[in-house]
């Protein structure tokens, strides 16, 4: 029986992919599939984009394009050796990428990083305010806009309510939904060195106090280099004080509801993609996921790594039910029964959008008005992509979907998911 039918959407509302998911699994224990991927071997990056200096501080475009991150301790930098400069590179054909070149636009003399780029990637988020206060450097963060010929405006420092930086080391990391700053510093409440804060973007466009994450993230050594998953619940970041192989590893843990408060208890993403030297900066893009290392000794480069993962089982085939006379009130209830409800997400995207809040929306009335009903998910991809990410992908959205259900009220146990990565689409 299906309840639940689930199709994504390319951008300007073409139908490009077809989900379906027909899932289950605990609403918290669910998101533990990201940290219990098995990875594939870290391979560092080419010449194009490491260098003998230090790169880290990595960033994508919305649609994986571009790559910005920083490079420190390079003679060709704005400021000289010591200072760090923004560098981009193009991501071409096959997943090549040219040389990197400096963003000099948005570099000088002071460390200068980008932090986050909107969805159309016309705005983009930046380390330090671009202005002088006292002669010093006024530290946070700043906002520049990308002109029609491919110059920035000028940087604006961005006001958050009741911040105000203290401590040594500091970081930002801004969705490209432009809805959430995570924010790292020893601040109000900090547990230890580095703790992680949350300000939201309010519904006049200000941004609010920054919230303290909680204990069970922060810890009495450093948390940094955070990274927001696309549909805000699953939160990457770098810590010491967590355990694990060396001195920074990198984890994973699950916004529980929407305080920012509660979080599962972070896991550490394995000895494939920690080391005993300091990892962080990881971000998900595309197929695949990267994150900086000096795991090799010295300073540290950028990596890719690839989540290896099963094939997913095939969804069962129903036995043919016998030819009864029915009675008019049974065809009925039969037929609410088979009901499907179609879910659209963007190209690469788990986020649930409107649209699917409300399909969803709809599919809860009908569970709840009828306790007896079982809710199938069925999850499908296009054939962009390799195999062992488009089951992720899938995997994921069945979950997002399945999850929104538990979290309003239905039991679990009547869920069942399917995800089939880019096997028998729905649409090409």
């Amino acid at each position: 029986m299906k309840l639940l039918q689930v199709t994504e959407s390319g951008f300007k509302n073409t139908v490009r992919t077809a989900l379906t998911a027909l899932g289950i699994i605990l609403s918290v224990n669910s998101y533990a599939q990201v940290s219990e991927l098995i990875w594939g071997d870290p391979v560092k990056l080419p010449a194009t984009i490491n260098s003998p200096g230090e790169e880290a501080l990595l960033v994508f475009s919305r649609d994986s394009s571009t790559l910005f991150f920083v490079r420190q301790f390079f003679d060709d930098n704005t400021g000289g050796n010591e200072d760090q400069d923004i560098y981009y590179s193009k991501r071409g054909v096959g997943g090549i990428y040219d040389a990197a070149k400096n963003l000099k636009a948005l570099n000088n003399k002071d460390f200068n990083a980008v932090v986050g780029v909107s969805l159309d990637g016309n705005t983009v988020y930046l380390y330090n305010a671009y202005v002088k206060k006292k002669n010093q450097l006024d530290r946070g963060i700043a906002v520049a806009k990308k002109r029609p010929n491919g110059t920035y405006s000028d940087p604006v420092k961005l006001e958050i309510a009741g911040f105000k930086l203290t401590g040594n080391h500091f970081g930002f990391y801004v969705n490209p939904q432009e809805t959430v700053i995570l924010i790292s510093f020893e601040g109000p409440g900090s547990l230890g060195e580095e703790d992680l804060y949350v300000s939201l973007r309010q519904p006049d466009g200000s941004w609010g106090i920054p919230i303290h994450l909680g204990n069970a993230i922060n810890s009495k050594g450093f948390e940094m280099s955070p990274f927001l998953s696309e549909d805000g619940y699953s939160l990457f970041f770098s810590s010491n004080g967590h355990g694990g192989e060396g001195d920074a590893d990198i984890f994973v843990c699950f916004r529980m509801d929407e305080t920012w408060r509660n979080w599962s208890k972070p896991q550490n993403l394995g000895n494939k993609v920690n080391s005993p030297g300091f990892d962080a900066y990881f971000i998900l893009s595309a197929n695949d996921a990267y994150f900086a290392s000096n795991r090799d000794g010295g300073t540290s480069d950028i990596y890719n790594v690839k989540p290896l993962l099963p094939e997913p089982e095939p969804e069962p085939v129903p036995e043919p039910e016998p030819v009864v006379e029915e009675k008019p009130e049974e065809i009925a209830r039969k037929e609410l029964f088979s009901m499907e409800f179609k879910i659209y997400f963007a190209t690469n995207s788990s986020w649930l959008e409107k649209q699917a809040i409300d399909a969803i929306d709809a599919a809860l009335e009908k569970l709840k008005q009828y306790p007896e009903i079982k809710c199938n998910i069925s999850s499908f991809a296009d054939k962009r992509a390799d195999d062992n990410y488009n089951v992720w992908l899938t995997q994921r959205r069945a979950f997002r979907v399945r999850d929104y259900l538990v979290l309003r009220g239905v039991d679990p146990s009547r869920i069942t998911c399917y995800y089939h990565g880019k096997k028998n689409p729905v649409v090409n």
